[in-house]
């Protein structure tokens, strides 16, 4: 009998990280990228497995190089790796994504450089997986920024360290009310987030707004400064 990775013919696509990539029933990986692609990892705890009830194949994850500039993330992404001064992370509108073993802390500080470690162009899901350290690349923004009007969730197993180099929150606005952020909800991860001068750790910047923030699991410590 034909083994199917879905136990319901219902469900057509599934999404799930596993510990292994998906297999073929004669045991051999299905790959939709070239292994050979230097921007794609081989560590098999990295991998995402998305199937129907007819196939499987392997999610390969983005890594991040010194000469990454803008990228957008998608549903179903994972992201590993060290970025470069000109790194410029974006997660699309209703996406989850994962970040694992993520280090953006290297972006050159000057004109035209004026954004987050990570931005949330709308709705966003992010899974924390290993350790990642997120910073800023401008006074005025966010270490992630979580989009006015929209919600940014944040669960996993893994650690963030995020922060501001100045004036933005660790997680959430940045600076004026053209920076406010939206609704923030943890439920999971190992989260130290800072913020810079007169920015909360977690919330807004300095004189900007910020909505709802909820913490649901996880160990927080959001540290603001008063200057």
């Amino acid at each position: 009998m034909r083994k199917t990775l879905l136990a319901s013919a219902a469900v057509f696509v599934s999404l799930l990280l596993v510990s292994a990539p998906a297999r073929a029933a004669g045991g051999e990986v299905q790959m939709p990228y070239e292994l050979d692609n230097p921007n794609i990892a081989t560590n098999a705890s990295l991998f995402t497995s998305v199937g129907d009830e007819n196939k499987s194949f392997v999610h390969s994850p983005i890594v991040l190089t010194s000469e990454t500039g803008d990228l957008v993330l998608h549903s179903g992404d994972v992201l590993t790796g060290t970025g470069g001064p000109y790194t410029h992370v974006c997660v699309a509108d209703g996406a989850t994504v994962t970040l694992c073993n993520v280090d953006i802390t290297d972006i050159v500080y000057g004109t035209g450089n004026s954004w987050s470690a990570v931005t949330c162009l709308g709705d966003a899901t992010i899974i924390l997986q290993g350790t990642n350290v997120l910073k800023s690349g401008c006074d005025f923004v966010p270490g992630i920024y979580a989009w006015p009007g929209k919600t940014l969730a944040i669960s996993g197993d893994g650690t963030l360290d995020v922060s501001s180099i100045n004036s933005g929150a660790g997680i959430g606005g940045g600076v004026g009310s053209g920076r406010a952020c939206g609704d923030i909800v943890i439920a999971g991860g190992t989260i130290v987030a800072s913020g810079g001068d007169g920015a909360a750790g977690i919330g807004s910047g300095v004189q900007s707004s910020c909505g709802t923030i909820t913490i649901l699991g996880g160990t927080v410590i959001a540290i603001g400064s008063q200057n």
